[in-house]
């Protein structure tokens, strides 16, 4: 998972891209964290509704966008694959509040 941005009332955008299929996400930053909270518990995690969602697969990224979400946004991956599965994931991500400066960074804390 990816920090809570604020995308200020306007847009959050991520670009994810991935060396094998990664289920990418943005959700709510409170769903987020009942994910959080059964995952360390080692309960099922809960089905929340998606802002976006896609699956990246080599050569074939993905990009998710939010139009005017009303919560901080957390942009949640997922490596599909059973035990042992590995990826590289590069994630990118623009908020309504960068059009100041339209080059994305790779994913920080804001």
């Amino acid at each position: 998972m990816a920090c809570p941005f604020d995308p200020a009332g306007s847009f959050i955008e991520a670009r994810v891209t991935a060396s094998a299929p990664v289920e990418a996400r943005l959700v709510c930053a409170d769903d987020a964290r009942r994910w959080v909270d059964a995952f360390t518990r080692g309960h099922a995690l809960p089905e929340t509704p998606a802002l976006a969602r896609a699956t990246a697969r080599p050569g074939a990224p993905v990009t998710l966008r939010a139009e005017r979400p009303s919560c901080p946004v957390v942009l949640a991956t997922r490596l599909e694959g059973g035990p042992g599965a590995r990826a590289e994931i590069r994630q990118t991500v623009t908020t309504g509040a960068d059009l100041r400066d339209r080059t994305p960074q790779l994913v920080d804390c804001p």
